[in-house]
């Protein structure tokens, strides 16, 4: 008797469908240029200390069949400021809205990009994320355009390859700005921080006797260089204010310790280096020449400071 055992094995093997990747798919509501408004709506104005920031928004739809997990990454593609085409720089951020914080990262950090942002969205849907672009207030550099570029990046967060990518070009117009202040002798710097300056001063010497000085102070701001022209209608001499040029008594300013030739009703100081936040401060002292007989009476001139760009 021959028993036989026979065993059969099936394997069966059954392949299954992998679930789908999702995809995220990231889009930018602007086209490809974010630009800085400021206060005025016109450009950057360093001068003016209060924080404004331009706000834009990231579209970020996910395609796919399954909730995407992923990190946005904001990075520099060149210099980590603004340029302008004279070399000067102007620093910026990119940040989340109500944060003071730059999200904006270097591009060699593409692979754990660590102020990356990250964002959960589902099959089908859509995510606006809001961002700022900021400039800090307070920096003074020369009129002109400035621009930087940034690439928005889509990573997904498994395994950090980037799911898609846009470039954002960040551009500002920064403005001229020139401007000037008369102080009361002895200018503060708490003073010009609160701006209790004005744009017109009167030096009354009161009963005039020779030799009499009476001074201000002048405070300069501008962000270019600049000149200034100080000019009087009455040749650097005051008029008796009725019978005019008839009874005149001769005066001489002092600029700083320079002595202006205001003869032919004008007088220059060139060339100007643009100034810090602050300005630049010059104290404005005038001298009574020789009162000897003149004739009673009220004597008056109007000196104007005008500032010009160079």
């Amino acid at each position: 008797m021959r028993l036989m055992l026979f065993a059969a094995g099936v394997l069966g093997l059954c392949l299954g469908q992998a679930p789908a990747l999702a995809r995220c798919t990231l889009n930018i509501d602007s086209p490809g240029q974010v630009r800085f408004a400021g206060n005025s709506g016109a450009g950057y104005e360093g001068f003016n200390r209060a924080r404004f920031d331009t706000d834009f928004s990231i579209s970020i739809s996910n395609e796919g069949s399954e909730t995407c997990n992923a990190r946005l990454s904001v990075q520099r593609t060149d210099a980590a400021d603004l340029r302008s085409g004279g070399g000067d720089r102007l620093d910026y951020a990119v940040t989340l809205p109500g944060s003071l914080a730059t999200i904006v990262d270097n591009q060699i950090d593409v692979g754990n990009p660590p102020h990356a942002v990250p964002v959960t969205i589902a099959s089908g849907q859509t995510q606006v994320q809001h961002l700022a672009f900021r400039i800090p207030p307070g920096q003074i550099v020369a009129s002109g355009e400035y621009h930087a570029t940034v690439r928005v990046r889509l990573l997904d967060a498994s395994d950090l390859d980037i799911s898609a990518e846009r470039t954002v070009e960040l551009v500002t117009t920064v403005r001229p700005e020139m401007s000037v202040m008369l102080y009361d002798s002895g200018l503060s710097s708490l003073a010009a921080a609160r701006g209790t300056g004005s744009h017109n001063r009167t030096l009354d010497f009161g009963i005039l006797r020779d030799n009499a000085e009476a001074s201000l102070t002048v405070l300069v701001q501008s962000n270019d260089d600049y000149s200034l022209r100080f000019t009087s209608p009455h040749g650097g001499a005051l008029w008796h204010e009725t019978r005019g040029a008839a009874d005149r008594i001769g005066y001489t300013a002092y600029f700083g310790g320079r002595a202006l030739n205001l003869t032919s009703g004008e007088d220059y100081v060139p060339s100007v280096r643009a100034t810090g936040l602050n300005g630049v401060s010059r104290p404005l002292r005038v001298r009574i020449g020789q009162v000897g007989l003149a004739r009673a009476g009220r004597y008056q001139d109007q000196l104007t400071i005008t500032v010009l760009p160079d």
